[in-house]
C-alpha cells in the first residue's frame, strides 16, 4: 500500500512538472509568435530613427540624421537624398511577415540559419532611435514562392517577408545620395556670381524681393529672366558620380607635412577634367540668405562617353560628377537678357508722386494717403485718379526694344540733351525715415524729400518716319530703345495740368434742385418743382416731360466732362460760347439767386460739344450723348386743363 502510494505521487509530481514545462514553452512561443506576426515587423517609427546601416558583403552604407537632413558617412562623405532614405524607412517600417518559422520547426526539417542564408546574413539592415538598435538580417530567397527569408537579431525565429524586400535595398551608394547640383532653395538665395572666361563676369543680387544687376553695369534686373536662372540651377541633377574623395583616417595625412592622398588625386582630377579656375568653362557662386555661407560650382570639359554632359564640382564637397549641359547654357544667359527690360520699375499702385517736364512746362501730382491725387504744379486742383492711373498703367505696359551699344552712347547722349519730356515717379518713405531725417537736418539745409526717386525716364523726340524713340531710364542703366508707338499712349503734352484735372464739372444733389430753364433755338422752357415735390410746367400751353426732367437731375449729380478743353482761355469766341444758344439754368434751394448755368458751343473734336459753367474760368467737353440729355425738351402739349404754376 505504502509503495503505491508512494508510485502515484511520483506520477502526479511528474505530470505537474510536465504540464509546467509545456505551459512556459507555449507560453514563450507564443511571445516570440505575437512579437514576429503583429501588424509590423520591425518595431520603430520612421521620423524617429537617427542613423541607418546597410551591411552587404564588404560594403557599408551608414547615414546619419542631423537637424532634419540625412547625411551619408560611408563609403562617401555626402548629402543624402532625404526622399529616398525617408521612404526606403517608411517601406520597411510598413513590413509585415507571410510565415513564421520557429526553431523547434527548423530542428524538425533538419535545417539550421546557414540553409536560410542567415548565417551570415545576405544583407543587414541595422536602425537606431535615440539608445535603441534593431536589427533586420536578410538571407536568401525562398526556392518556391515569392518570399524572402529574415530575421531579427534578437529573436530565433525564421520569418518570410514579401520578396519586394530585396529590391528596396540599395546596391551602390549613389542610389541614397543627393543629387541636387545646389541642394538649398531658390528662395533663400540672395547674390549670385557667374564667372565666364569668354563672356566676362555678372554679378545679382536681390533686396526688399528685387533683384539687379550690379556686374557689369548697374540696374535692375529682369525678373523672368533670373527666375529663369535660379529655376534651371536649382532644378539641376548629378547624372553620375565620378570620383569622391576618401574618408579621412588618422594615417591618411603623410607623417612629412605632404598633402594628403585625397587631396593630391583631386589636384590631379581637376586639372584632367578641366576644373581648375584659369581653365574651367564657368563658375558660379550661389550665396545664402545670412550672406556668409556660399556654394561655388565650377564647370569643366565636356564628359568623355557621355554626350550632352559636362564635368563639374563643387568646393565644399570634394567630389566630381558630371551634369547635363542644361546647367553651362542657363549660365550662357547674357547681360542684355539679364538686364531688366522694363522702362519703369515701380508699379502702378507704389507710385506717391510724379514730375512730368515737358521744356518749361513743369507739372507736379501727389497722392495722398487716402489714395486721392492732387495737382501741385503749376497750379492747386484735384486730380481725377482715372486719368492719373491711366498715365501709370501706360508707363507701366513700356518695354524696351534693345539696349544701345556703349560705341554709340555719345551720340544717343546728344539726341537726349533737349529731351521731349522728362518723367520722375517717387514712392513715399517710411514716415519714421522722413521724420529723423528732418530732425538731424540743420536750419539751413535743404528740405528732406518725403519721396524717393526710384524711376526718371529721359525721352527723346520723336521724329518723323522712325519706328523707335530713344530713352534713359534709371530702371534699364543708360540708353536703349522703345517703339515710338509707345509715345501715342501719353497725352499730346504730358505735362499739360488740363490732362489729369478732376473731370467732375457738377455734382447737386437733386432735392436741391427746384427749377430748371433751358433755352435752345430762341426758345425757352422752364419747370419748377412745388411745396408738394411735383414738376410743374411755368406755361398753360404745356406739360412737363417726368422723364427728361429726371435724366438731367441724374446727369448733374454726377457731371463729368470728356475732358478739360481750356483754363481762363482769353476769349470764349474759339469754343462758341460768347454768344451761346444753348444754355441750361438750374435753380437752387438755399440763398437767393444762387443758380448753376451751363452753356453749349460749338463741336470739340468729333467726341463732344465745348461746354463752360457760367462765371468760372475753366471750358470742358462734354460727350454727345450727356449733351443731348441736358437738351432735350423738358415739355411737351398739355392736356386740356392741364395745372400751370406761376414761375415767380
Amino acid at each position: 500500500m505504502l509503495r503505491f502510494r508512494t508510485t502515484l505521487f511520483l506520477f502526479v509530481a511528474v505530470c505537474i512538472v510536465g504540464l509546467v514545462i509545456f505551459l512556459v514553452e507555449r507560453d514563450r512561443h507564443q511571445h516570440a509568435k505575437r512579437h514576429v506576426q503583429k501588424e509590423n515587423v520591425f518595431p520603430f517609427k520612421a521620423e524617429d530613427v537617427t542613423s541607418l546601416q546597410i551591411l552587404r558583403s564588404s560594403n557599408v552604407f551608414e547615414c546619419v540624421k542631423q537637424g532634419g537632413d540625412w547625411f551619408i558617412q560611408s563609403p562617401v562623405k555626402s548629402r543624402g537624398d532625404i526622399g529616398v532614405i525617408e521612404g526606403l524607412l517608411s517601406k520597411l517600417e510598413l513590413l509585415r511577415p507571410l510565415e513564421l518559422i520557429t526553431e523547434e520547426q527548423r530542428k524538425i526539417r533538419g535545417v539550421d540559419l546557414v540553409d536560410y542564408g542567415l548565417a551570415p546574413a545576405r544583407v543587414e539592415i541595422i536602425v537606431r532611435d535615440g539608445t535603441q538598435e534593431r536589427r533586420l538580417l536578410i538571407g536568401e530567397d525562398a526556392p518556391l514562392g515569392d518570399w524572402v527569408y529574415t530575421k531579427l537579431a534578437r529573436f530565433p525565429e525564421v520569418i518570410s517577408l514579401p520578396k519586394s524586400l530585396s529590391e528596396l535595398i540599395p546596391d551602390n551608394i549613389g542610389d541614397l545620395r543627393d543629387k541636387r547640383v545646389f541642394p538649398r532653395g531658390p528662395g533663400k538665395t540672395t547674390r549670385i556670381d557667374i564667372y565666364r572666361p569668354a563672356q566676362g563676369f555678372v554679378r545679382l543680387v536681390r533686396k526688399d524681393a528685387r533683384w539687379a544687376l550690379t556686374q557689369p553695369i548697374s540696374c535692375q534686373a529682369n525678373a523672368a529672366s533670373v527666375q529663369a536662372l535660379l529655376t534651371r540651377l536649382y532644378s539641376a541633377r548629378v547624372s553620375h558620380f565620378l570620383w569622391d574623395a576618401p574618408i579621412a583616417t588618422e594615417s591618411s595625412a603623410p607623417d612629412n607635412g605632404a598633402p594628403a592622398e585625397g587631396d593630391v588625386a583631386l589636384a590631379t582630377l581637376v586639372d584632367s577634367y578641366g576644373l581648375a579656375q584659369d581653365e574651367a568653362a564657368v563658375r558660379i557662386e550661389v550665396w545664402s540668405e545670412d550672406g556668409l555661407t556660399s556654394q561655388m560650382l565650377t564647370i569643366g570639359k565636356d564628359a568623355v562617353a557621355h554626350p550632352g554632359e559636362v564635368y563639374a564640382t563643387r568646393r565644399d564637397v570634394p567630389s566630381i560628377y558630371a551634369v547635363s549641359t542644361n546647367v553651362l547654357d542657363a549660365l550662357s544667359v547674357s547681360v542684355d537678357d539679364l538686364q531688366s527690360r522694363r522702362v519703369v520699375g515701380l508699379a502702378p499702385d507704389q507710385v506717391d508722386q510724379i514730375s512730368i517736364l515737358r521744356g518749361e512746362q513743369r507739372l507736379v501730382m501727389e497722392r495722398s494717403p487716402d489714395r486721392a491725387w492732387s495737382i501741385l504744379q503749376p497750379v492747386e486742383w484735384k486730380a481725377d485718379r482715372r486719368a492719373v492711373d491711366s498715365l501709370l498703367e501706360a508707363l507701366d505696359q513700356w518695354r524696351v526694344q534693345a539696349f544701345v551699344e556703349p560705341a554709340d552712347t555719345n551720340a544717343v547722349a546728344t539726341a537726349l540733351e533737349t529731351p521731349w519730356c522728362v518723367i520722375t515717379l517717387g514712392k513715399l518713405k517710411l514716415q519714421a525715415e522722413a521724420e529723423i531725417a528732418t530732425a538731424d537736418a540743420s536750419a539751413d539745409a535743404e528740405p528732406v524729400s518725403r519721396f524717393d526717386d526710384h524711376d526718371r525716364v529721359v525721352l527723346g523726340a520723336p521724329a518723323q518716319g522712325i519706328d523707335h524713340v530713344f530713352v534713359e531710364s534709371s530702371e534699364a542703366a543708360g540708353f536703349a530703345v522703345i517703339d515710338s508707338r509707345l509715345i501715342r499712349t501719353l497725352p499730346d503734352n504730358p505735362a499739360d495740368p488740363l490732362n489729369y484735372r478732376n473731370r467732375e464739372v457738377l455734382a447737386i444733389v437733386a432735392e436741391d434742385i427746384h427749377r430748371i430753364s433751358l433755352i435752345r433755338n430762341g426758345q425757352t422752357q422752364t419747370v419748377s418743382r412745388v411745396e408738394t415735390e411735383e414738376w410743374l410746367s411755368t406755361t398753360p400751353s404745356n406739360s412737363v416731360d417726368l422723364a427728361a426732367i429726371n435724366d438731367v437731375l441724374l446727369s448733374v449729380s454726377d457731371l463729368r466732362a470728356v475732358r478739360i478743353e481750356a483754363m481762363t482761355p482769353d476769349s470764349l469766341v474759339p469754343f462758341g460760347l460768347d454768344r451761346s444758344t444753348t444754355q441750361l439754368t438750374l435753380g437752387l434751394r438755399g440763398d437767393q439767386g444762387i443758380q448753376k448755368s451751363l452753356l453749349f458751343g460749338f463741336r470739340s473734336r468729333t467726341d463732344g460739344v465745348f461746354t463752360t459753367v457760367q462765371g468760372l474760368d475753366v471750358v470742358f467737353a462734354l460727350s454727345h450723348d450727356v449733351t443731348a440729355t441736358l437738351t432735350r425738351d423738358l415739355l411737351r402739349s398739355a392736356p386740356p386743363g392741364a395745372a400751370v404754376v406761376d414761375p415767380e
